[in-house]
């Protein structure tokens, strides 16, 4: 046979395969995509929110620290330290837990989920005394480990029900 006789047609490549349409399993990867981004930002979102009223709180602390006229004045500064815990506590946990509670009752409650009974039976305790005595007597509270002790509080907080 003689080459140059043969007819010899050029090569023809299949044509390229186009992205669109997309195959099924595109579409599921996508679809699963997004829903796992969605998730993901939801998740974000609501742990966003439920640390609002601690970043309040220390935001709140902070500036008390930083206040040498209520750092001064032992009574004051315990006064309001008082009134941030209770507003704190009643952002963690239901109205109707927290909201009755004084005293010793009151000072138990701020030792669930610490590692030390340190409102019980340690310098929290003068949150609970402190405003009811006379304003003369000499107490040496260390106002550091007081506001160390309430930081410890905001930041562990106490977990609603159902959580």
């Amino acid at each position: 046979m003689n080459p140059q006789s043969i007819e010899l047609r050029d090569i023809r490549y299949p044509t390229e395969i186009d992205w669109w349409p997309m195959a099924p399993g595109w579409w599921l990867v996508i679809i699963l995509t997004v829903t796992l981004l969605f998730v993901v930002i939801l998740k974000l979102y609501h742990k966003y929110n439920e640390n609002r009223a601690r970043r309040a709180a220390l935001s709140w602390l902070k500036s008390i620290q930083n206040d040498n006229i209520i750092r001064s004045d032992t009574k004051e500064l315990i006064k309001t330290l008082s009134t941030l815990l209770r507003r704190t506590m009643l952002a963690y946990v239901p109205r109707n837990e927290v909201a009755h509670l004084v005293g010793d009752r009151w000072s138990d409650f701020l030792d669930q989920g610490l590692d030390e009974n340190y409102f019980s039976q340690g310098e929290g305790r003068y949150l609970i005394t402190s405003p009811y005595k006379d304003s003369k007597s000499d107490e040496n509270i260390d106002v550091e480990k007081l506001l160390d002790i309430v930081r410890k509080r905001i930041m562990l907080p106490i977990k609603k029900e159902g959580n």
